[in-house]
């Protein structure tokens, strides 16, 4: 195994990453200086391998994809998914879902989604023209509104819905219940034990239970609307069509192509709003950048029209702020853990087959040799290194850069990488067009919000 920090017997390094608190992206990042790029820190006795280079995370997870394809297994997140989550599985099952995604989210699928897009966008601008100091609820609307809609045609008008909260408190009561339990992984004896005897057990089988009520629910009601000609073009429609030719009858249930739907509109709707709730914050504090992109939108649009896909190509130093924004705060810093599939030779140690592999995003991107003045807000840093985009539909809004890992990696790169590209687009180069947005008390970039998904909380700006 690549060498790491020291550890000590049964604990391995859990206490130094209990030092980092809800920051273990912090510590990884500073272990990279005296470890390397590539190393191994011990989560008790189970060796975990951390990726903070852009060229090894190429290597490893790129070049050598089908070997670090894979998830670590826990039984306690798939007892709260009735056994089907495949975002967090490996083998045939995702390989399934990773088809049902590409039908849905392929570049020539996701076009009927401009519309949804479009629509959202302005809804956007609309409340925020309402109500600029508020503007960050109305992101959070505009995220759950167009997640909701491209999974299943339904629409979020205001800012607190029973639809989206019943939603968010699903995964929010899924994650702190495995937060709380992930440790019983690994006692075998915990699950030889009946369900019924283990409080912990029977918890995880109502979280199941009501999942998958949930999802189910919003499956049948897309039947239901397509039945009555009423269906919006969305995931839970393409995926039904799908399910009805020939070489997939029988490959997946009801239930977990529901799952699949639902996946995406989970992992669209934090995710899409903190970049935004991000982006907002550079633009608070960077108001030359501002200005420069607004004058951009000013000679290509001009004042009688709003931005368009077909604007992408003549708008390079938008499409950089975006981009920018992705580095200078990544909104999932750590990925998804990846694992090994098989023995996996790196340099002259080989890593066991079955081991978690972390893609260290945040500290790639904070890398100086990579990045000079990496905390420093820079779209400059990207000039002529995005691909020329026709439209948006050409699927190239973004870098395709071996720098950037904000949609993750390798065959867990996320699938709707490019939808959520032209979302960003149309709802940044929008809202530059309409208001000028200024900080309204000071902003520390630093001070965002831990979790899977990170963002900056805890500031104020106004917009008009």
């Amino acid at each position: 195994m690549p060498p790491g920090p020291p550890t000590v017997p049964f604990w391995g390094n859990l206490k130094q990453l209990s030092t980092a608190g809800l920051y273990p992206e912090r510590i990884y990042t500073e272990w990279a200086k005296t470890y390397g790029p590539v190393y191994t820190v011990m989560k008790g006795s189970q060796p975990w391998v951390v990726v903070t280079g852009a060229g090894e995370a190429h290597e490893i997870f790129h070049k050598q994809g089908q070997a670090t394809a894979g998830r670590p297994s826990s039984r306690m997140e798939l007892a709260m998914r009735h056994g089907y989550w495949p975002q967090f599985m490996h083998g045939a099952k995702w390989r399934v879902a990773r088809t049902l995604w590409h039908a849905v989210l392929n570049v020539g699928a996701s076009r009927q989604y401009r519309p949804l897009q479009e629509l959202e966008a302005k809804q956007l601008l609309a409340d925020v023209a309402r109500d600029g100091k508020g503007w960050r609820a109305h992101v959070e609307r505009y995220a759950a509104s167009l997640a909701m809609t491209l999974m299943n045609g339904q629409r979020i008008t205001a800012s607190r819905d029973p639809v989206a909260d019943e939603i968010i408190a699903d995964l929010a009561e899924f994650m702190a219940h495995y937060n709380a339990t992930a440790w019983l992984d690994k006692l075998p004896g915990f699950w030889s034990l009946p369900e019924w005897a283990v409080p912990a057990r029977r918890t995880a089988a109502r979280i199941a239970a009501n999942h998958r009520a949930l999802i189910l629910r919003h499956w049948d009601a897309t039947k239901q609307r397509d039945a009555a000609g009423l269906s919006l073009p969305c995931f839970n429609r393409a995926i039904m069509e799908r399910l009805r030719q020939p070489d997939f009858a029988g490959r997946v249930s009801e239930h977990e192509a529901a799952e699949v739907g639902e996946l995406l509109t989970t992992a669209a709707t934090e995710t899409t709003a903190s970049t935004l709730k991000n982006w907002v914050a550079a633009m608070a504090t960077h108001p030359d950048v501002q200005r420069r992109a607004q004058a951009e939108i000013d000679r290509v649009v001009g004042p009688d029209r709003l931005p368009a896909d077909t604007d992408a190509a003549s708008l390079p130093y938008v499409r950089q702020v975006i981009q920018e924004t992705h580095r200078w705060l990544t909104a999932v810093p750590l990925g998804l853990v990846h694992a090994t599939t098989t023995p996996l030779p790196w340099r002259s140690h080989v890593i066991p087959a079955g081991t978690p592999l972390v893609l260290n995003a945040y500290g790639i991107h904070r890398d100086a040799s990579l990045f000079a003045a990496p905390r420093t807000f820079d779209p400059e840093r990207w000039a002529g290194r995005l691909e020329a985009a026709g439209t948006l539909a050409d699927d190239r809004v973004g870098a395709r850069s071996e720098a950037l890992y904000a949609f993750g990696a390798g065959r867990r790169v996320c699938p709707g990488q490019h939808v959520a590209e032209q979302g960003l687009f149309l709802a940044v180069a929008r809202w530059l067009w309409a208001f000028d947005t200024a900080a309204d008390g000071p902003v520390d970039p630093e001070d965002y919000k831990p979790g899977i998904v990170c963002s900056l909380e805890n500031f104020e700006a106004t917009n008009s």
